[in-house]
């Protein structure tokens, strides 16, 4: 894949692509295939995918891998597959993308960004893989997690926050909710919006209706003397904040003091907190591709700050697909959940 000789040009490239996103959603718009039209239709899911789209590449960038742009393609595609699209209508989706692209952008930036095409293009003549199911009949407490996801499905908020209410009061512990019942779930209703058994809308309800069975979590089971800081945000370009904000529960639940910043918070916010609150470790997450790059922009920052010995470390999708960047980064570590997240939070700062 090819690469730029500074960031100054890969962030301009990745600036670039933002800018085509509303080219690209009308090239889509344009396509005749009444199976495209019922995908184009949905301007909000459009947006959403061609943003995905775009940020995969973003990320293809950062890592010098093509295997971001072509996860995308193969989760573009199981989700046309679900809404009954054929797959010659499908790799049409995927080819007026790159054709737009193409014609938009320069040679040399399309160069640099060439073997993501390819292997884009090569995800829609492999056999169809499909993402099993989050909530495999073995996994620990899964029938409290299917009944918490039958309830979200038909938006019986009550009878799921109930649900986990009672799983708590049969003793499960704050890691056990949030690691074997609420975590998959939300995997899972991803996995089901991907291809294509419910929408947005299940899914932003569904993530209502966690963030405030978390809360009640909170008020029942936090109640520490907390001895250590922690500043937890996600990065400043990615609005799902469900992931980070467990991470943040679960260090309270252990005794520190964890200053959750939640999502969209300005670099130089992120510096301030750590500073003003005497932060003893920084943890992060990302999901969207983009982020990459602003984390990149955090640390330079922290590393300029007089809290540049703090320990990083970084959680979410990126991170666990494309792990040789935190070394690159200068992250110390990346935990696979929030449990291990407050692990190895305790192995780097000792009371």
């Amino acid at each position: 894949m090819g690469t730029f000789s500074d960031s100054s040009e890969e962030t301009l490239l990745v600036e670039r692509l933002d800018e085509l996103t509303m080219t690209i959603e009308q090239a889509l718009i344009n396509l005749e295939e009444p199976g495209i039209r019922s995908f184009t239709r949905d301007r909000f899911s459009l947006r959403e995918y061609v943003g995905n789209t775009i940020a995969s590449l973003a990320e293809a960038i950062a890592t010098g891998q093509p295997d971001p742009y072509s996860r995308q393609m193969g989760w573009m595609r199981s989700y046309l597959r679900g809404l009954g699209i054929q797959s010659s209508a499908a790799q049409r989706v995927g080819n007026t993308i790159q054709d737009t692209l193409k014609q938009s952008l320069s040679p040399s930036e399309v160069k640099v960004i060439q073997s993501s095409f390819t292997a884009g293009t090569e995800v829609f003549s492999t056999t169809h893989w499909e993402q099993s199911s989050f909530l495999e009949d073995d996994a620990p407490h899964v029938d409290v997690a299917r009944d918490y996801l039958a309830a979200l499905l038909r938006a019986r908020g009550n009878e799921a926050r109930q649900v986990v209410l009672d799983a708590a009061d049969r003793g499960l512990t704050l890691p056990e909710i949030y690691l074997n019942v609420l975590e998959p779930v939300q995997y899972e209703i991803g996995r089901l919006w991907e291809i294509g058994k419910v929408g947005v809308a299940d899914e932003h309800y569904a993530s209502g209706i966690t963030h405030l069975v978390m809360a009640q979590l909170y008020l029942r089971f936090v109640s520490l003397e907390p001895k250590k800081r922690t500043v937890v945000c996600a990065a400043t370009d990615d609005q799902h904040e469900l992931g980070i904000r467990m991470v943040a529960d679960l260090f309270e639940y252990d005794g520190w003091t964890a200053v959750f910043l939640g999502a969209r918070t300005p670099v130089e916010d992120v510096i301030s907190a750590v500073q003003r609150y005497e932060a003893d470790l920084l943890a992060v997450s990302a999901t969207l591709y983009t982020s990459i790059l602003r984390i990149r922009d955090m640390l330079k920052r922290l590393k300029a700050s007089e809290h540049a010995s703090i320990p990083v470390i970084a959680g979410g999708f990126i991170f666990r697909q494309n792990p040789s960047i935190l070394k690159d980064l200068g992250i110390v570590g990346s935990p696979r959940n929030a449990e291990e997240a407050v692990k190895l939070g305790n192995q780097l700062v000792k009371e």
